[in-house]
C-alpha cells in the first residue's frame, strides 16, 4: 500500500509541476496494460528470480531460512551446498540447498479443519 501511495504522490507532483492534466480513461487503460498483462507479470517474476543471490553466507542464509547457524551448517553440508574459499569464507549454494530442502516437504493434509 505504501508503494502505491508513493507512486501516486510522485505522479501528482510531476503533473502539477508540469501543468498537465491526464485523461482518466487513458490512465486507467495504461494501468491495465501494465499491471494486468499476465505474460508481462510472469516475465518479471522470472527476471526477479535471476537476480536472487546464488551464494549466501551463513548469516544471510540464517535470516532467509530462519534457522540457527549450527542447524544450517549441518543441513548445507548434508546437501553438498557448501563452498569453502581459502579456509576463511564459506558460501552456501542456494539452489542446491533449496532442492535438498524440497525433499522434506510434506504433502497437504485434507483432514485438517481450519
Amino acid at each position: 500500500m505504501g508503494r502505491f501511495l508513493e507512486r501516486n504522490f510522485r505522479k501528482a507532483v510531476f503533473f502539477s509541476l508540469q501543468g498537465i492534466r491526464t485523461n482518466k480513461k487513458m490512465e486507467d487503460k495504461r494501468m491495465e496494460e501494465q499491471y494486468y498483462d499476465i505474460e508481462r507479470r510472469t516475465a518479471i517474476k522470472e527476471e526477479a528470480r535471476l537476480f536472487r543471490r546464488k551464494f549466501l553466507t551463513y548469516d544471510q542464509a540464517g535470516v532467509i531460512y530462519s534457522m540457527s547457524h549450527r542447524k544450517l551448517r549441518d543441513i548445507a553440508e548434508a546437501a553438498g551446498a557448501v563452498y569453502r574459499i581459502n579456509d576463511v569464507s564459506v558460501l552456501i549454494n542456494r539452489e542446491i540447498l533449496d532442492a535438498f530442502l524440497e525433499q522434506f516437504r510434506q504433502p497437504a493434509r485434507t483432514d485438517v479443519k481450519i
